[in-house]
């Protein structure tokens, strides 16, 4: 429905992949024969409705206010399979400023790529800070095989996606990630 209404590219794109994704994950369901995966997708599906419901259907919730990260989709050119990852833009956005950029590497974790797009999605804390004026991508790492590979190959993928429609500070690119993603920075950084 939010889909049939005039909305900004970006918006509608992340709307786009967010169903994307999601239909792509249940259909995996056919698949499987475990009532505790079917159980957990449905919970993400829940969570994700919810934040629809609350304020993730109105584009300003993440074009202006910067409070919700966007979920854009992709296919990897290594393997065609579809890819995402968030991006959070700062509050008052312009697509014309150069930003400062952080790379945020996850560690392991679900193994359902649709848990992370979950997580954008969870209801406001009462006292949550004001997003700060940085861009912030977070690729899907698929899963917890570690940020090597066509993993990497996601990386650098989604940044150059992103570069489409940000502008990010060349002096001032920052890369964080924990536990899995720490070992993903520190082999990145070694390399790069």
């Amino acid at each position: 429905a939010l889909q049939a209404k005039p909305q900004p590219d970006l918006y509608q794109r992340h709307l786009k992949s967010v169903l994307a994704l999601s239909e792509e994950e249940v259909l995996r369901l056919r698949f499987s024969t475990s009532a505790d995966q079917s159980k957990e997708v449905l919970g993400y599906l829940q969570t994700i409705d919810s934040g629809l419901k609350d304020d993730g259907n109105r584009s300003e919730t993440y074009l202006v206010d910067g409070r919700r990260a966007l979920t854009m989709a992709r296919l990897s050119r290594t393997d065609g399979s579809l890819q995402y990852y968030t991006i959070g833009l700062p509050p008052h956005w312009d697509p014309q400023k150069a930003y400062p950029f952080i790379l945020g590497l996850h560690g392991a974790g679900p193994r359902i790529p649709l848990a992370y797009v979950n997580f954008t999605f969870l209801p406001h804390g009462k006292d949550e800070k004001p997003p700060r004026e940085v861009i912030t991508i977070v690729p899907w790492g698929r899963g917890n095989r570690g940020w090597r590979e066509d993993s990497e190959a996601d990386i650098w993928e989604a940044i150059a996606d992103a570069k489409t429609y940000v502008k990010m500070d060349p002096n001032r690119w920052y890369i964080s990630g924990h536990s899995m993603g720490a070992d993903g920075v520190w082999a990145l950084v070694q390399r790069t």
